[in-house]
């Protein structure tokens, strides 16, 4: 019986693209970093992000040192979890969960819309000369005929 081989372990890791101009630049950062032996690489030009794949026969400063030699800035991403962590506990706090579940934050989302898609209230200005013409008009009119002496 043969033996088994052992896949090797992979990591991914999240990459900020800095330098992009056009999709042709995140096709041109793919293909560099597909090139790497065992690497697979998915470049949005979008979000300015890159997913990589790679074995541990390489590091993640690697990968940014290949993107840098294409004449772009990379940077290691910090995951979004780690962030929302990071913020709970700089306020001494448990991350808000509050709007964590789709359901309500979808809610949440179509109140807003929904109130911001109502025209706004009238403000009261003050009246337009045309609009008053008519009833300055009219005024005139009462104010002669006071005045007038008629036969």
């Amino acid at each position: 019986m043969a033996p088994l081989a052992v896949a090797p372990r992979t990591s991914r890791v999240e990459l900020a693209i800095g330098g992009m101009t056009c999709a042709s630049c995140a096709s041109r950062i793919e293909r560099k970093l597909n090139k790497l032996a065992e690497v697979t690489a998915t470049v949005n030009y979008a979000t300015e992000q890159a997913s990589v794949d790679f074995p541990g026969t390489f590091s993640a400063q690697d990968l940014v040192s290949t993107v840098q030699a294409a004449g772009y800035t990379a940077t290691l991403s910090v995951p979004r979890d780690a962030v929302e962590a990071t913020s709970a506990s700089a306020v001494g706090g448990e991350p808000d969960t509050e709007l964590s579940d789709p359901a309500s934050a979808l809610l949440y989302r179509v109140t807003v819309s929904a109130a911001l898609a109502l025209p706004p209230r009238r403000v009261h200005q003050p009246a337009s000369p045309r609009r008053d013409h008519g009833a300055r008009v009219v005024q005139e009119i009462r104010s002669f005929r006071k005045s007038a002496v008629l036969p």
